[in-house]
């Protein structure tokens, strides 16, 4: 039976996630659909899982390094060795300082967040369903909030974190920020500011899922 073209089945169709889906339901491989949806094919896997959609499966694709790419994605294979075995939970942040500081929104294709981020240098952290899978820092935390809803295609971090935070409340997650301003101290009579240290300490404990290869942010 001739599938339907791709136009026609992500018409109408709010944000890359419900694109990924139509595309499975219709025919189309995960191939297929990283190259129409330009995504890649891990984040497409990914949100078949997510919905429950098993077809799909390319039989041309072949495994790299004889790892099962259908069932382990290369970039968790190459961490492995460096990945926390469990989530971390956002009540860990909280405890050690950390404040709460709101809940995205979705409207259509559209994102926000109703926040009191501070305009000084800081700490953030993306929150999704009570565990962290972002961790940042920014000369001003308000304005890296308008970055991320409003998004930017020349600031391709803002805008992969953008589309990662629509994906999200599009699949009814719920996703939350968390700040922290540590301030500054010194050293040996230096001056030494504490967020990019505790970004970076973090990342390294976290390895946050939605930092690339859990390097620092952008």
């Amino acid at each position: 039976m001739a599938r339907l073209p791709p136009k026609e089945i992500i018409a109408g169709a709010h944000g890359p996630s419900e694109k990924i889906r139509r595309l499975a339901r219709h025919g189309y491989t995960r191939t297929e659909i990283a190259k129409i949806v330009d995504k890649r094919y891990q984040h497409v896997r990914k949100v078949l899982i997510d919905a429950g959609i098993t077809t799909g499966l390319d039989p041309t694709r072949k495994p790299t390094r004889k790892v099962d790419l259908e069932t382990e994605p290369l970039e968790l294979t190459v961490k492995a060795k460096h990945r926390r075995v469990r989530p971390f939970p956002a009540k860990r942040l909280s405890e050690a300082g950390f404040h709460y500081g709101g809940d995205w929104q979705i409207d259509g294709d559209s994102i926000s967040i109703s926040t009191k981020a501070s305009k000084e240098m800081g700490v953030y952290a993306i929150v999704l369903d009570g565990f962290v899978v972002y961790v940042g820092v920014s000369v001003n935390l308000w304005r890296r909030m308008v970055d991320y809803w409003v998004g930017h295609q020349k600031q391709k971090t803002s805008q992969r974190v953008k589309d990662l935070i629509r994906d999200a409340l599009l699949s009814d997650r719920r996703v939350s920020m968390m700040f922290a301003t540590p301030g500054k101290t010194e050293w040996s009579g230096l001056p030494v500011d504490l967020s990019p240290g505790l970004e970076s300490a973090l990342i390294e404990m976290i390895q946050p899922d939605w930092n690339v290869k859990g390097s620092r942010a952008q």
